[in-house]
């Protein structure tokens, strides 16, 4: 009987204990332990690929960068006076009209270029633009201010032509140029380009509508016009684009 009774309780001290090997885990579980009970270290990262660029080396702001952006603010604020000067002076509803789209498309443009800019660690306003063509606008502005009427509305169309045919190919090059790992960059150029060539487009429709005649751009003197090059060609719709 005695042995008996000392087999149960062996019996049941056994399921004890194996009920309490069973435990359910602590969560989180306890870091993993080296002999002598000091914590393993985390894993190293893995070293940098040998001739990889930062992540960041697009958004550095180099010398080319720094004319194009100079430029294009410069762009920017000469645009809107002389749109502003369109919607004031301006003799047709065409001419005002386009004075209105001119400053709505560049104050755009400087708004984009200033975000853009500033992802870059920079400021439009440290960024000057080409001398020469701040000159030629001034003496531009200072002629049409010496207008009036049709007078007016004849030289601001041709000087949109003018500034939006530079504009154009000058924003084609610069994205041509810019390295494909630059998207932001590249894209904004693309995007634009359209912009400015729809501003090229309102004049010429503009031209078009007041029936003035397309003149030579004294800056490229060997370009021929758009209009005579036309006229060898099929019968379109007028200033349907290049």
């Amino acid at each position: 009987m005695t042995y008996r009774i000392k087999g149960a309780l062996a019996a049941a001290a056994l399921v004890a204990a194996g009920a309490a090997g069973a435990q359910v885990p602590r969560w989180p579980p306890a870091p993993e332990q080296r002999p002598g009970g000091a914590p393993r270290p985390a894993p190293a990262p893995a070293p940098a690929r040998p001739g990889a660029a930062p992540q960041d080396a697009a958004k550095r702001i180099d010398d080319r960068q720094k004319q194009i952006f100079g430029t294009l603010e410069q762009r920017s604020r000469e645009g809107q006076e002389l749109g502003r000067l369109a919607q004031e002076r301006g003799a047709s509803s065409q001419v005002k009209d386009l004075g209105k789209k001119l400053v709505d498309d560049h104050a755009r443009v400087e708004r984009e270029l200033g975000t853009i800019v500033a992802e870059r660690g920079g400021k439009p306003k440290d960024m000057s633009g080409p001398k020469n063509e701040r000159d030629a606008h001034d003496a531009m502005m200072k002629q049409l201010r010496g207008k009036s009427g049709a007078d007016f509305d004849h030289a601001f169309l041709q000087q949109v032509e003018f500034a939006q045919r530079s504009q154009r190919a000058d924003l084609q090059r610069w994205r041509d140029e810019t390295p494909g790992e630059d998207a932001r960059l590249k894209k904004w150029l693309s995007d634009t380009e359209v912009l400015a060539e729809s501003d090229l487009l309102a004049s010429r429709n503009a031209i078009s509508a007041l029936g003035m005649k397309w003149e030579q751009d004294p800056r490229h003197p060997q370009q021929q016009p758009d209009q005579q090059r036309a006229a060898r060609r099929p019968p379109r719709a007028p200033w349907g684009g290049e």
